[in-house]
Formats: C-alpha cells, sequence, structure tokens
C-alpha cells in the first residue's frame, strides 16, 4: 500500500510534523520512481535506495530508553521475560516490516518502527511460567510471534488518509489479552518493587527521556492532559472505597495504596510517555491533543474503576487507547474544519466547546460509577474474595471463641524468610514471621485438645476452609477413629504457597519440620492406641482473622 505524503497543518509542531514526514519517507517511495543519490545496495543486477537509522531520529531516542529499561529488566529488577521471547518479538516485526516495505516499495529500510512495536510488546506481554534468569526460555515463543506479527500487521490493515489509525503494539496487546485470558497471558505488573535505587533510577530514565522527547515533538500537553485527567479519576474512584487484588499483593489494594499504585507506577509513566504520544496516531489539532489525552485518561479511569483485579485493570488501561484512538478521525475532522473556517475568514466555532462538554459528561460519568460501585466493592467484598485464596484482609472479625493455651514459646524455633516472601509487597518483617508461628503452635494445640476431647466447637478458634471440614469429617462419626498429632517443631521457615491461577493474590504458609507422635482414639469412652513417632515435613497455609492467624490448608510436603 502506497500512502500519500502525510499533511501537516500550520498548528501542528514542527518536530511532531518532521517527524510524520521522517516515517512517512518509505511509504511514499514507490518502485517506478528513480534512485535517488545517496545510499544504495545491490541485489544481483539491481541497485535499491538504502534507507539507515539517523542520530536525530526520536525513534531511535525512544528506542535507547526501552532498551535501557530492558536491561535493568534483566538484571536488577528480575523480569519474568527471557532474552529469547524479547528476540522472538523484535525478530517477528523486523521481517515483516522489512518484507511489506521491500516488495511495496523497493527501498531496503532499517524497520525503525517495526522493532519499537516489538520492543513495546516485548516490553508488556508476559506468559506465566516464565521464570527470571532462564535467558534463553522459548516459553510462549509462538504467543510473542503472534502478538508482535498482529501489532505490526494492524498499521497495514487498519488506515485512515494513509496512516495508521491505532497504535500497533497497544491494538495488538489488547486484543492478545483479550483472547488468551489471565491463564495464558500477563501484561507487566503495576507494582516493581519497594522503592530502591533501582526503582529511582527506573523512574528517572522514565521521565527524563519522555520529557526530552514529548518537548522536542510539542506532546508534552498530551502527557500531561493524561496525567492530571487520569490521576484525578484515579482518585475519586480510590476515595469510594475500590479495591483491586494483584498477585503480588497479600493485601487488597485500596485507598492510598491504589492511588499510588496505579498513578505513579513505571508502567503507566512508559504509557503516558512513549504509547500515547505515536505521532502517527494523535490528533494533528493542538487543541484536539488535549482533549485526546484527557479522553484517554478519563476512560482509563472510568475503565478501571469497573475492574477488581490488577490484570482487568491493566487491560482496561490499554483499551482506553485503542478506544480513543478509534475517534482519532473524528476529532482530525473537527480541527480541520476549524482550521479552513479560519482561512475563510470567519470567525471558527469555539473547538473546545463540545470538547469541554464531553469531557465534563465523562467526569460526571467516572463520579457516579464511582459511587455505585463503590458502595458495593468495598472491602467486605474484597474479604470474602480473600476467603478461598487464603490472604489477609485486615479483617476485623476475631477468632471465635479463641480458648486460652498453656504453651512455651520460647521453645519455638527461629522463623526464616524464604525469598519467594521478600518478593511480595507486604510489610512482612521478622516480627510478624514470629507472630504467625507462635499462632501455628497455639493452633495445634487448640486441635490437639479439639480431637482429644472430641470438641468440634474448639476448631473454629484454631482452623478454617478446607482444614476445617477435613477435622470436622473425623468427628462426624460417633464413637469413630480419631487421629490425634503432637508435635515438635524445630525448625520454620515462612514460604509462599504456589497457585494454579497466576493472577491469584499470593498465599503464605509455615513450613514447619520436626518430630510427631501419632494418637489414635476410638471408642465411647475414648480408649487412645499409641502410634508411631517419626520426622514429619509439613507446610500449613495460614489466614489472619482478627488477631490471630488461623489454619487455612495443610500440606505435606
Amino acid at each position: 500500500m502506497v500512502s500519500a505524503t502525510v499533511h501537516q497543518p500550520a498548528s501542528e509542531p514542527t518536530m511532531a510534523g518532521q517527524l510524520r514526514a521522517d516515517i512517512a519517507t518509505v511509504e511514499s517511495t514507490t518502485a517506478d520512481q528513480t534512485t535517488p543519490p545517496g545510499r544504495t545496495i545491490g541485489f544481483g543486477k539491481h541497485r535499491y535506495p538504502l534507507q539507515l537509522p539517523k542520530l536525530t531520529d526520536p525513534r531511535l531516542h525512544l528506542a535507547s530508553v526501552i532498551f535501557s529499561l530492558q536491561i535493568l529488566g534483566q538484571t536488577a529488577l528480575k523480569f519474568d521475560l527471557s532474552i529469547a521471547q524479547i528476540l522472538v518479538s523484535l525478530g517477528t516485526v523486523a521481517i515483516i516490516e522489512f518484507t511489506i516495505t521491500f516488495w511495496q516499495h523497493r527501498v531496503v529500510a532499517w524497520p525503525a518502527s517495526a522493532l519499537l512495536t516489538g520492543n513495546g510488546v516485548a516490553f508488556i506481554f508476559r506468559v506465566p511460567g516464565t521464570e527470571h534468569g532462564d535467558w534463553w526460555s522459548m516459553h510462549g515463543a509462538h504467543l510473542f510471534a503472534a502478538t508482535a506479527a498482529l501489532s505490526i500487521l494492524s498499521k497495514y490493515v487498519i488506515t485512515y488518509r494513509g496512516s495508521h489509525i491505532f497504535n500497533p503494539s497497544n491494538l495488538g496487546l489488547v486484543i492478545a489479552f483479550l483472547i488468551l485470558g489471565p491463564y495464558l497471558a500477563d501484561p507487566q505488573d503495576l507494582w516493581w518493587g519497594p522503592l530502591s535505587p533501582t526503582i529511582i533510577a527506573v523512574i528517572a530514565i522514565i521521565v527524563a527521556g519522555g520529557l526530552l522527547i514529548t518537548r522536542r515533538l510539542g506532546l508534552l500537553p498530551i502527557t500531561l492532559a493524561f496525567f492530571f485527567s487520569y490521576s484525578a479519576g484515579i482518585g475519586l474512584i480510590a476515595q469510594s472505597g475500590h479495591c483491586m487484588t494483584a498477585r503480588w499483593s497479600i493485601d487488597a489494594v485500596c485507598g492510598q495504596r491504589y492511588w499510588t499504585t496505579l498513578v505513579l507506577s513505571p508502567e503507566i509513566l512508559v504509557f503516558l510517555f512513549f504509547m500515547i504520544t505515536d505521532p502517527r496516531t494523535i490528533p494533528r489539532n493542538k487543541q484536539a491533543r488535549i482533549v485526546y489525552g484527557v479522553g484517554i485518561g478519563v476512560l482509563a479511569a472510568l475503565l478501571s474503576s469497573l475492574q477488581r483485579t490488577e490484570f482487568a485493570t491493566k487491560v482496561a488501561i490499554l483499551a482506553a487507547l485503542v478506544v480513543v484512538c478509534a475517534f482519532r478521525p473524528m476529532l482530525d475532522a473537527l480541527g480541520e474544519r476549524r482550521t479552513n473556517r479560519a482561512e475563510l475568514g470567519s470567525a471558527p466555532r469555539a473547538f473546545g466547546r463540545p470538547m469541554a462538554g464531553v469531557a465534563v459528561a465523562l467526569v460526571v460519568g467516572i463520579l457516579g460509577v464511582a459511587l455505585l460501585t463503590g458502595s458495593h466493592r468495598t472491602m467486605e467484598d474484597f474479604e470474602l474474595a480473600a476467603a478461598s485464596a487464603g490472604f489477609s484482609t485486615g479483617s476485623t472479625n476475631q477468632a471465635v471463641g479463641r480458648p486460652a493455651v498453656d504453651i512455651d514459646l520460647t521453645e519455638l524455633p527461629k522463623v526464616e524468610i524464604d525469598d519467594s516472601v521478600l518478593k511480595v509487597n507486604s510489610n512482612l518483617g521478622n516480627e510478624t514471621a514470629t507472630t504467625m508461628l507462635q499462632d501455628l503452635a497455639e493452633n495445634l494445640e487448640i486441635v490437639r485438645t479439639a480431637l482429644t476431647q472430641r470438641d468440634s466447637t474448639l476448631l473454629d478458634s484454631a482452623v478454617l476452609g478446607q482444614r476445617l471440614i477435613e477435622l470436622q469429617t473425623q468427628l462426624a462419626t460417633p464413637n469413630g477413629t480419631v487421629t490425634i498429632e503432637d508435635r515438635t517443631i524445630t525448625s520454620a521457615t515462612l514460604v509462599r504457597l504456589e497457585d494454579p491461577n497466576p493472577q491469584a493474590p499470593p498465599r503464605l504458609a509455615m513450613r514447619i519440620t520436626g518430630s510427631m507422635t501419632t494418637t489414635l482414639s476410638s471408642g465411647s469412652p475414648p480408649t487412645t492406641a499409641a502410634g508411631a513417632s517419626d520426622k514429619f515435613d509439613e507446610s500449613f497455609a495460614l489466614r489472619l482473622v482478627g488477631d490471630h492467624y488461623l489454619i487455612l490448608e495443610l500440606i505435606r510436603n
């Protein structure tokens, strides 16, 4: 497909217009044109124009920023992304772009735009099951290739006046996430880790690079329009009591933490500086660009208010750009109509008035949705969801009738904290880990007493969930045989349990080892028979209920 030369209205900033022209150069070169003077490359008897990257090309500057982030991701940030997956994305888009360009225009061109698309896919797209450090893993490589191919092909299939309507990587990612779902694909986490020198360096690279590029191209107003409208919308949602669950957080993400995560995330900074400012997909008119930025920000917040998981929230934010880009032709038409009226000498209609009305309507809409959903999707909702997942929500419900337990807590070992727990965004420390072990020891003693006395009412104060059902089943049969276990704990480690759902909030368990004596009790009155004494290695999933951590599940290792 041959595109016409891109029209640049007088109102468009010079650098942004120049970038449009630079990008359109390859597309406007046809096979029947005389080879322009300059670099050429020969294939057989024919020579073809050779277009290499220029140091002044903003796309090269953007690539350097993303490349720097990829390096930090592979080293300090420990992204669950392999080098092979990155290369698959880059290779796919480069081959497709090079082939189409050469076939249509007989030009050998460096695929600068395509590599940005491939890098955008690799930077955001994740396949559950990929582990950091497995540098050459091809796990899910076909999904990376398919998403990258869909992204780059969209800019040739869906066009308007010789230019693609949608940001290619954005459209490809949204379609991929919606089709594949959370079990097969996942956007990069919004939370990259606790504040550290590495995170500060990441934010500095993104902000410095973003400001440099957007100011040079005259696109900073779009970034600011998005940021202020989006942060205000997320603030309203956070105030309404809305929360979301995340696979990196033991607690539901609510309130100030919700706002901070969704507004100051490095992922959001990359989105606002480098994705929504694609010069080929933004409106041409200055005022329309402000409306464009505000529209994305408000719609992203509105869609986020309807989501309850981090996966759905991330996809909603990306989808907001797709929706607003679909209306870009309308924004361009309104801007051109205003410009034409000015050139004819008539007073141009105020472009901002109808657009301001739309913006106000969207703000009112998001406020209404936030208030309506906030009254129903507050903390209580997330406590119910958390019960099955086994993570803490800070519930105020106390453990039912918890009896006093007489055990020597000084004999308990020191708790080690596994590295998998340290990756979770929580306030867990040695003091909390020690409390969890002490509660577990008390719970085990309460369970032993309940089984010995055949008093199932005691179980509710120490056990819940699947483990409670298992113990109640033992006591359900009158005069049946009950297995009583008496443990001596010699080591304890706080660990994170693997969940088959890759998007589930993390579940913590106390892994304990030591010796255990088993006693069998049966009959009426109950008689006991001494059992075997052996070593044990078990993990107990725990959940905070009120002031105590109760046993949710027993896993024998």
